[in-house]
């Protein structure tokens, strides 16, 4: 179905949505760490439940707040911890209450070990929040250099992830502003100009 000639072939990103629409205010509390998790082993919610409470951060009041269907019982008894303490699952969620939990961001937590595209990083890009993803798959392509890049099954690489940025306020700052750059690469009026220029 590709054509033989690899230069006929052309990548065009899609947009980012814009549902969040907010804007981020330096001194916004941030106690939580922000998961999209699911029971898919894709996702990788078990090892960055782990990552999370092998982490400094739990020692400094942040939650890990999972969104997404997820058998809690099942991650309890697979990390052996009384999980429910330091990790929050609250299913799937409204935009508006989305928008609630990303304000209260410390960073978005995205370490899959494949994704077909991971438009929720360009999207906490967007806004300001930090992303810590992975290193492979489609990850690493659509975060550029704007997030902390980890090895997603080695939950050594995320739990330094996650302390480095707590504690690093200077590498925090730099993460938000590479991202709002990166961000910028992906919008639907880009992607229709791009994509119109092949058939004029």
């Amino acid at each position: 179905l590709l054509p033989k000639d690899p230069s006929r072939v052309t990548r065009i990103y899609e947009g980012a949505g814009t549902k969040f629409q907010i804007d981020l205010k330096a001194d916004d509390e941030k106690k939580i760490v922000l998961h999209f998790g699911s029971d898919d082993p894709r996702k990788n919610t078990i090892r960055s439940v782990e990552a999370f409470l092998g982490s400094e951060l739990p020692k400094y009041g942040y939650k890990l707040v999972v969104v997404g269907s997820c058998n809690v019982s099942r991650i309890a008894r697979t990390v052996d911890i009384q999980v429910e303490k330091f990790v929050e699952f609250r299913g799937f969620v409204s935009v508006e209450d989305l928008r609630d939990l990303s304000v209260r961001s410390l960073c978005l937590l995205y370490c899959s070990t494949y994704e077909g595209f991971g438009m929720p990083i360009v999207e906490f890009q967007e806004i300001g929040v930090p992303v810590i993803t992975s290193r492979t798959t489609s990850c690493a392509e659509i975060c550029g250099d704007g997030g902390i890049l980890v090895d997603p099954v080695d939950t050594a690489s995320i739990v330094n992830a996650l302390n480095e940025i707590h504690f690093n306020e200077t590498l925090r700052a730099d993460v938000i502003a590479k991202g709002k750059i990166n961000s910028a690469k992906f919008s639907w009026e880009k992607c229709v100009v791009e994509l119109a220029s092949y058939y004029v």
